[in-house]
């Protein structure tokens, strides 16, 4: 009686152990099938935009675009320009750099300078500098070798930090996780392991530091 009870038990377990597994496969499968769905959502919006787009509040709107388009040859929507009627100010303007759009605006009395930090991708990325720095750019990261290509960093006049990115010949596998776990040794990153990383670095943490002068 004994054992048929043991083994009743046994066979009780088994059964309510697969209901579990199973029921909780299904819920697995149920929120990937939710969280691919939220992947693939369509979301309308307006021809040449992204799904999310950088906005710039500055001093001088007007400036601003005049220096992108020299820069980065930035193309300027004028249908989007809009004008406070209060204070005379732009409250709305968009321009694209390569295939993202932005939008820049002026700042209203009594609001803070907040930097934006963009990066762009370019060609003749020398160029782009001196072109920048002959409009009022301040330098604060000079060309400097970074997984395949260059990168550099300039403040407009405006405030803003930008990254600047040449690439070489692109090799996806070089910034590919391979999955493996990672040694212990390798989970921290050592100034003193490269001293271009260190000037990429430590100029990145002088330019922010700048961005404080801007009002």
């Amino acid at each position: 009686m004994n054992k048929t009870i043991g083994q009743g038990a046994i066979l009780v377990l088994l059964i309510f152990s697969t209901a579990c597994k199973n029921a909780e496969n299904k819920q697995n499968k149920s929120e990937n099938e939710m969280n691919s769905q939220s992947t693939t959502e369509t979301i309308n919006k307006p021809e040449g935009s992204h799904i999310v787009n950088p906005l710039i509040a500055t001093n001088d709107t007007r400036a601003l675009i005049t220096f992108l388009k020299q820069v980065f040859d930035a193309k300027e929507d004028r249908n989007a320009l809009a004008i406070s009627e209060s204070d005379g100010k732009i409250f709305n303007s968009s321009v694209t750099i390569g295939d993202v759009s932005m939008i820049i605006f002026d700042r209203k009395e009594g609001w803070k300078h907040t930097p934006s930090l963009l990066q762009v991708y370019v060609n003749n990325i020398a160029e782009k500098l001196e072109t920048a720095e002959e409009l009022g750019a301040t330098i604060v990261t000079i060309p400097t070798d970074f997984y395949g290509g260059k990168l550099a960093r300039f403040i407009d006049p405006q405030g803003n930090l930008w990254w600047l990115y040449e690439l070489g010949e692109y090799d996806e596998s070089a910034w590919e996780y391979s999955g493996e776990p990672m040694e212990k040794e390798n989970t921290e990153w050592s100034l003193d392991s490269d001293p271009k990383m260190t000037y990429i670095h430590n100029s990145l943490v002088e330019a922010m530091k700048k961005l404080n002068e801007f009002e």
